[in-house]
Order: structure tokens, then C-alpha cells, then sequence
């Protein structure tokens, strides 16, 4: 006859856990990878996911008002927790508030993630819609997209640079410097020159990715900021855009406008040419 000693149940019981929790942290990464990244819906709507572990707000939400904010992430389960952290004065800066925008994970696979907002703050951010459903940004690539020209302006670097480029990688560029002009940037004056293929191919995709036939900016303007305006002409359309504070979708077409003249061959030239805004 087999008598079950405790220290034969001790071990059964030690080895379950193990195997629970070697498996716990695969199932959780396997689930952070397919959520990491930029999910955004045909409203304009924005969901990022950087990081689920460090304390850092490197997380964002937007919504299609184009209000924005970077956000803590813990997940609870199926649930998405966005966590706005802060003091206030009131309390003498002792006391941390947490203002939770609690999104559901209704379901996800490689190209679409639908959630539902379930917190107050989160149903208000997004005018108490019930559903979100939202693709992820590489699975937007917009291949029927034909660019015809851009004309880009910033102040970055002390200028107020303004140039056009056709889609025969030309690029024609003015500096009006406002004051102290960083280094690497082009002094005062007019400037002609022939992008590379890589930074027109890399143009090329940035537009085919941002959602050009919906994408607006809402003029927001500010104190201290840098106020970016972009004239795109694409498939005989036009789209004027205007912003100190673009949509996140946005982000990286600009910077890599902002600082194109830094990785273009540029020549100077006495030619001042009329710009088609």
C-alpha cells in the first residue's frame, strides 16, 4: 500500500508552481509584443503602447479631437490601465493622484486591437463611445498615395526654414535665420539641391503611413514651441496643415522634414522662386 507523505505532496505541489509560473511570463510577453506599438482607428483615434514595465509615461492616448496625453501602463488582465500620475499643491505635494483611463481588450491579433473604454476618464476622452476598434500603424501603409510636391515650414535651429520638394527629389530652400543659428544649419539665403533616393523613398513612405486622406491638424499654438506648416500635394489633392502641437500619427514625418536640410547636399543660389502654398 502507497501512503502520500507530506513531503511527497510538498513536492507535487512545488513542482505545479513552477510550472505555473514558467509559463506565466511567456504568456504575458507574448501578449505585451502584440500590443506594443501605434493602434489607431478610422476617427483618428490614437492608442501607443511603448512599455508596460518601467514607471516611465512613455504610453499615449489621443482621441479624434486630437487631444493628447502620455500615460503610466499597468495591465490588470484584459485590461488596459493608462494611469495619469501626479501631485498637487493641495495636499503639499505629498500625496500621488492617479486619474485611470481603464481601456478592456475586447479582442487582438497582429493588425487590429478593439477595446472598450471602462473607467470614467477613459468614456469622456473618447465621447463615451462604446467601442474602439483600431489598426495598427504598419498595416496602414497606403500604397495608392502619389506625391506631387511638399512645402514644409519650422523655426528649428534659430531659422525659419521653408523649402519645397517635387517628386523629382528636387528641393529648393530658404533660411531666414531669427537670431543665433545652430551649427550644421544653412546660412542665410537661398538653396537648390537633389535629395538622395534612401531620404526620398524614406518620404515617400513616411506620407503612404500617416494617414494622408484623413489626416488634420488642429492649430494648436502655444508660447514656447515650434509651429510646423506643411502644404502636401498628393493625387491632385491638396492638404494645408498647421500646428505647434501635430497629432501623434504626424510625428515622424515632421522630424524627419525638420531635419532634412542637415542630411541634404545644398547649394547656395541667387534665385528666389514663388513657393506653392
Amino acid at each position: 500500500m502507497n501512503i502520500v507523505t507530506p513531503d511527497f505532496i510538498k513536492k507535487i505541489l512545488i513542482s505545479a508552481i513552477l510550472l505555473i509560473t514558467s509559463l506565466i511570463p511567456i504568456s504575458i510577453c507574448a501578449q505585451d509584443s502584440k500590443l506594443k506599438g501605434q493602434w489607431i482607428s478610422f476617427d483618428k483615434e490614437l492608442v501607443e503602447i511603448s512599455d508596460t514595465l518601467s514607471s516611465a509615461s512613455n504610453n499615449m492616448l489621443s482621441n479624434e479631437m486630437l487631444v493628447k496625453g502620455r500615460y503610466n501602463l499597468s495591465v490588470y488582465g484584459d485590461t488596459l490601465s493608462f494611469q495619469w500620475r501626479y501631485t498637487s499643491s493641495r495636499t503639499n505635494f505629498r500625496v500621488q493622484y492617479i486619474d485611470r483611463y481603464d481601456l478592456k481588450i475586447i479582442s487582438v491579433n497582429d493588425s487590429i486591437l478593439v477595446l472598450k473604454p471602462a473607467s470614467d476618464f477613459s468614456k469622456k476622452l473618447f465621447q463615451n463611445k462604446s467601442i474602439l476598434t483600431l489598426k495598427k500603424r504598419q498595416y496602414l501603409v497606403d500604397n495608392k498615395i502619389k506625391f506631387e510636391k511638399i512645402v514644409f515650414q519650422s523655426s528649428l535651429g534659430g531659422s525659419i526654414l521653408v523649402f519645397q520638394i517635387d517628386n523629382k527629389k528636387n528641393i529648393y530652400l530658404e533660411n531666414n535665420p531669427s537670431g543665433y543659428s545652430s551649427p550644421g544649419w544653412p546660412k542665410k539665403g537661398y538653396y537648390t539641391g537633389t535629395l538622395t533616393d534612401s531620404l526620398y523613398n524614406k518620404l515617400n513612405m513616411l506620407l503612404k503611413n500617416c494617414n494622408l486622406w484623413n489626416l488634420r491638424f488642429n492649430d494648436s499654438s502655444g508660447a514656447d514651441g515650434v509651429m510646423y506648416t506643411m502644404v502636401i500635394y498628393f493625387n491632385g489633392e491638396k492638404r494645408y496643415l498647421k500646428a505647434m502641437f501635430p497629432p501623434r500619427i504626424a510625428d515622424d514625418l515632421i522630424l524627419f522634414l525638420a531635419f532634412l536640410p542637415k542630411k541634404t547636399e545644398l547649394t547656395a543660389t541667387d534665385e528666389k522662386r514663388n513657393l506653392d502654398w
